[in-house]
């Protein structure tokens, strides 16, 4: 808030809790020593930021996918849209048709950026060997393609987000449980937990 009292921009359009994330990054970064401490804690917010758009862009594309499936009147509506563009609409419709092209604009982004991860995991998936080393030289090479092209949206995983029967080496590679340095933690059970939230 500023000093006489006027509320700022971020108070008025962000939410809540978002002016409170907000709040605490601004504090984080005063309490950095130096320049390159608080340039390290931006990249890693921006990187964290970019990573819930993305998930979100993914997450309306696949949405925008089960209205087109299961809502008839949706499709039918789009379908016109589409083929109808050239006809005024009454101001309200604007309003709500301008929702629906943004909606669509986030849902074609979206279903990209899924097309391009699909596309390199699809690449990628082999059976893990069951050695220390598990990279192949195949994987080397896609490495050094994947380098060259856009960036694949990725995102820092975790043991638990492992599936079954796997871990990290000490290099943080993923590679069969025999052969980890770390292992996810296991639920009460005794089992790996299954949960990977």
């Amino acid at each position: 808030m500023r000093p006489d009292a006027e509320p700022d921009d971020d108070s008025i359009v962000l939410t809540p809790d978002q002016a409170s994330q907000v709040d605490h990054f601004r504090d984080e970064l005063r309490l950095c020593e130096t320049d390159k401490k608080k340039y390290d804690l931006c990249v890693q917010k921006r990187d964290e930021l970019l990573d819930r758009h993305t998930g979100l862009q993914i997450f309306i594309a696949a949405c925008e996918h089960v209205m087109s499936i299961e809502c008839s009147e949706y499709s039918r509506r789009k379908q016109t849209k589409d083929r109808d563009s050239t006809q005024p609409l009454p101001t309200s419709k604007e309003d709500d048709a301008a929702q629906w092209d943004r909606f669509l604009g986030v849902a074609t982004d979206g279903l990209k950026i899924k097309s391009k991860c699909l596309s390199a995991l699809k690449e990628v998936r082999r059976p893990v060997k069951a050695s220390v080393n598990p990279i192949e030289q195949a994987d080397l090479e896609s490495l050094r393609a994947w380098s060259r092209e856009d960036p694949i949206p990725y995102k820092t995983l975790a043991p638990e987000d492992l599936p079954d029967g796997f871990g990290f080496d000490k290099f943080g590679l993923m590679v069969r449980k025999e052969y980890a340095a770390v292992l996810p933690e296991p639920d009460n059970t005794g089992t790996a937990n299954p949960d990977r939230s």
